[in-house]
């Protein structure tokens, strides 16, 4: 009965209902109206016949018997059929009878064509708003296959046609949702190339430029030497950004299974930062660490410390000789919490808030190593396996990256 619900359908009803209603009333009063003529005509009847009988002498009390007798007799009965009254008498030939069938037949036409006219009414009424109605959706589903959303279906109602138009609504937002989403992914993937394309642009040159300089001078086992180094090297940017970029797309597309378990969380720091040790040294940077050796952390352990290695890196890019980075952690009855901070240049306000985009580089930072990878990687990591990750800085007071963990 959710029909009921849809305003047209419940006018409709409501009408149907009153017309009933005045059809009933109609009934009572033409019964009513019908039993005051035949009385009329049955006195006027039974005053005719009074009235004879008076003029030919009879008595009143045999008058007022006979007019009162509720029996008939066969000699009674025999006269009226020699009169030409009986049950077979067309009621044409009764001028009684033939007046109250006129007056029934005229008003039950009358009555019937009245409830019918306004029964039509009713009825292509509410054809008609119905149709305007199907008309209307039609044009907006029209609209949702060339791919315009500006307006939905009416849902005006929670009656079965609302409903079936509210399920369109959500299937046309998601379809919407879902086209933006593409429009977004070929924007990305467009954006993502022509990055890879400008990243890649200057290996390859340089490679080109090694690759000429050792063809030119073969003999020369010092100048081979450097820039076959130097080729190495552009050889593992390509390879280093390229195997980013594929873990990247992985974690994107949901390639990557997280296998979790529990792990010491200064095993897990000890480890990721275990290759930038010798760089840090190099580099006149310490790396400190400091927590508890007893908390636990549950991750997937190889993941994890890529993040926090990325995070460390970053951290060493952006600091200068002398440079302190602190890897810290704490615990509390929700999460766990690894702390990496430095004490560099800080993050410009204007820049904060692109850190996590791929290939994104701030001003202070072109002549600094990396592509712009490393972070996003890191927040794909942490964010996959359920964590957060957040930074806290100041320009010129060094910066603090956060990621925690569910317990």
């Amino acid at each position: 009965m959710s029909f009921l619900y849809e305003k047209q359908s419940m006018r409709l009803c409501i009408a149907v209902f009153i017309l009933m209603i005045l059809a009933g009333v109609s009934s009572a009063l033409q019964s009513r109206i019908y039993g005051a003529e035949i009385q009329r005509m049955m006195i006027e009847h039974d005053t005719a016949v009074v009235s004879s009988l008076l003029e030919q002498g009879v008595e009143t009390d045999v008058i007022a018997a006979a007019v009162t007798s509720d029996s008939g007799t066969e000699q009674g009965t025999e006269l009226l059929n020699k009169l030409g009254i009986s049950e077979t008498t067309d009621p044409s030939l009764l001028e009684n009878i033939d007046q109250i069938q006129s007056l029934i037949g005229t008003t039950g036409l009358a009555e019937t064509g009245v409830l019918a006219v306004l029964l039509f009414f009713v009825i292509v009424s509410f054809l008609i708003k119905r149709d305007r109605l199907y008309r209307s959706a039609i044009g907006t589903v029209i609209s949702f296959t060339g791919s315009d959303f500006s307006s939905l279906l009416p849902q005006q109602s929670n009656g079965t046609v609302y409903q079936l138009f509210a399920r369109i609504n959500a299937m046309a937002t998601a379809l919407k949702s879902k086209q933006e989403a593409e429009a977004e992914a070929r924007a990305f993937l467009k954006g993502t190339v022509s990055d890879i394309s400008h990243q890649l642009k200057t290996p390859l040159a340089a490679l080109s430029m090694y690759q000429e300089i050792i063809q030119n001078e073969p003999d020369n086992t010092e100048t081979v030497k450097i820039f076959s180094q130097k080729s190495t090297a552009a050889i593992g940017r390509i390879e280093h950004l390229i195997k980013t970029l594929l873990k990247l797309t992985r974690l994107d597309a949901g390639g990557i299974e997280f296998h979790t378990s529990e792990y010491m969380v200064g095993e897990v720091v000890s480890q990721s930062v275990e290759e930038l040790r010798d760089r840090a040294k190099n580099e006149n940077k310490e790396l400190k660490i400091s927590g508890d050796e007893n908390n636990i952390i549950r991750c997937d352990i190889e993941w994890t410390r890529e993040a926090v290695g990325n995070i460390v890196k970053n951290a060493l890019d952006h600091t200068k000789a002398g440079g302190i980075i602190q890897i810290s952690w704490d615990e509390t009855p929700l999460m766990l919490r690894i702390s990496v901070s430095d004490n560099g240049d800080g993050i410009d306000e204007e820049d904060i808030h692109h850190i996590f985009k791929r290939f994104y580089r701030s001003k202070k930072s072109l002549d600094t190593q990396g592509v712009g990878l490393g972070l996003p990687l890191a927040k794909s990591i942490v964010e996959g396996q359920g964590g957060t990750i957040s930074v806290q800085s100041e320009s010129g007071a060094g910066t603090t990256f956060i990621i925690s963990f569910p317990r």
